[in-house]
């Protein structure tokens, strides 16, 4: 199988993965929406999520390089960066999230509402 082929098998199944887990995401969070403690569900599912997109983007990124195509590079290493800075923003906004979070829960109100 040339590498060109290869790559394109590769990045296929990279798309349909990332396909799987952003309709598994979304049923997911729909699924926490009368829990007490959805906010940081869905936070921590947001974290993971960013973080694999950033995955997905770094495995394109070899795949183009592995498979000669040259033009994608440029707007996968964006698209990267863009992933990396959300990923970090999530990963810096955490804590500030589950301070808040426990805050209004000793004040007796539903930090989900």
């Amino acid at each position: 199988m040339s590498a060109t082929l290869d790559a394109e098998i590769t990045a296929t199944s990279v798309r349909g993965a990332r396909s799987i887990a952003v309709t598994e995401l979304i049923e997911w969070a729909m699924s926490t929406t009368l829990a007490e403690d959805e906010i940081l569900k869905n936070a921590f599912a947001n974290y993971a999520f960013e973080n694999f997109e950033a995955a997905s983007y770094r495995a394109l990124i070899i795949l183009a390089e592995s498979g000669g195509y040259a033009a994608a590079y440029d707007p996968l290493a964006a698209t990267l960066e863009e992933e990396v800075r959300m990923a970090r923003w999530v990963d810096e906004s955490l804590p500030m999230l589950v301070e808040k979070h426990l805050e209004l829960r000793r004040a007796g109100e539903n930090p989900s509402r």
